[in-house]
């Protein structure tokens, strides 16, 4: 039986789990797992690798140890940074999780965050690193080298910090390229766009041969803010799969628990959330409403929580992963995620598969998938309270919710999806 892939792939990414920051370092695995058992050979390169990582069926190469073996085309200059979470600055995480679950500590928890951020944070108004673009450009020039060095159909790229070298690559060799959008500018900055990174994601789509969008509101902001032709753009939902068991393992069993879990930034809805809560404690007075996230909002929460006299029934955790993470989803009644802008949202697909309902804005494109969800518009605080309140009342509505969510996500599995993938690279390999 010949055992030769389909297709061999070239993959640029930023993050790949266990090396991830976010939502979009957890779905690339899980395509990566998808696009390998599909007989899809896959090369992956990611700027470095802190730790060795070894995956069956899929070769993973960090650029920054990349050494070719001829002459370099290129002047690349040392990757001197660690590869840390992308869009926030890593002073926003400096908290211990260990104690965040005693429900006894909630309010002297809340002051130690506060005093912990004013402590760390040198520069709250930047949201990438100082060297962000140097690492770019080095990521760049090492994967177009490592281009040249292998053998490969398609060219894949993550999100805009990659998208330059898969142009470059394509470029030398010649290979189509399809470029993977999980956010926007638009998506990240809302009305303050960093116009340097909006022309390098025009630039590169404009160039690529083929476009994913993570929701069909990805698609429709491609056409619409960066001109690119309809029948270029092909929305491919992302799915997950995450799962653990709900168990109510940490605070009291009787007492209600509110997740949001995301960057606690413009985009997040952060604000609307807390607004929200203030209105359910009303009702609810014993409701313990829990934050998991850092980002550059992160303080304006912490004032608006104490100014709303609502700081006994809030916990702030900062950034989490691994068993802290898990514990979060599977612990709470309710996830509520109020998104101003939301390309898609995997952590709502996550908080589903661990048994928790969920509440999503309409603005995300995990709405667009998860049809038996509750939506709201973001900025409707009165709508959203009404609806938090509802599900944490009433049982029936409670798991009626979680019954039907779960079977929204049963019809949009990984296996659907990487079909779509491989659809888009035969168009892309016909060309």
């Amino acid at each position: 039986m010949d055992n030769k892939p389909k297709y061999n792939i070239l993959m640029l990414g930023w993050e790949f789990y266990p090396v991830f920051a976010g939502g979009m370092g957890v779905v690339t695995s899980e395509i990566v797992d998808g696009l390998t058992d599909a007989n899809i050979g896959v090369h992956f390169v990611i700027p470095r690798l802190p730790k060795k990582i070894e995956i069956e069926k899929v070769h993973i190469t960090s650029a920054e140890a990349f050494i070719p073996s001829e002459s370099s085309l290129f002047t690349v200059n040392n990757y001197s940074s660690i590869l840390k979470r992308t869009y926030v600055d890593t002073v926003y995480a400096p908290y211990e999780t260990k104690n965040i679950f005693n429900q006894s500590e909630v309010t002297k928890y809340n002051e130690r965050v506060k005093v912990n951020f004013e402590n760390k944070v040198t520069n709250p108004n930047s949201i990438y690193h100082n060297d962000l673009f140097a690492d770019i450009k080095m990521f760049e020039d090492k994967s177009a080298l490592i281009a040249l060095e292998n053998n490969f159909d398609i060219i894949h790229a993550h999100d805009w910090l990659t998208f330059r070298a898969a142009i470059k690559a394509k470029e030398l060799t010649g290979k189509p390229v399809v470029l993977h959008v999980h956010a926007t500018e638009i998506d990240r900055s809302g009305e303050n766009v960093n116009t340097v990174i909006f022309d390098i994601e025009k630039e590169c789509l404009e160039k690529a041969d083929y476009v994913i969008a993570v929701s069909a509101k990805t698609k429709n902001d491609i056409i619409k803010h960066y001109n690119i032709p309809e029948n270029k753009v092909f929305v491919v939902h992302n799915s997950s799969n995450f799962h653990q068991p709900h168990t109510r393992s940490i605070l009291s069993k009787e007492d209600k628990i509110v997740l949001f879990l995301g960057r606690i930034t413009m985009q997040k809805g952060a604000e609307y959330f807390i607004q929200a809560a203030a209105k359910v404690l009303r009702f609810l007075p014993d409701t313990i409403f829990v934050m998991v996230g850092d980002g550059d909002k992160l303080q304006e929460c912490i004032d608006l929580v104490n100014e709303l006299n609502i700081e006994k029934n809030f916990i702030f955790t900062g950034f989490l992963t691994g068993h802290n993470k898990e514990r979060m989803y599977s612990s709470a009644d309710l996830f509520v995620m109020p998104s101003v802008s939301e390309p898609f949202g995997v952590v709502a697909l996550e908080a589903i598969r661990s048994g928790t309902p969920v509440i999503v804005s309409k603005t995300s494109g995990a709405a667009e998938i998860i049809n038996n969800s509750l939506k709201i518009d973001f900025w409707d605080v009165n709508k959203l309270a009404d609806t938090m309140h509802a599900t944490l009342k009433y049982q029936s509505l409670h798991d009626e919710m979680i019954e039907n969510q779960g079977r929204d996500l049963n019809e949009q599995n990984w296996n659907h999806q990487i079909d779509a993938i491989i659809k888009v690279y035969e168009l892309a390999t016909k060309n």
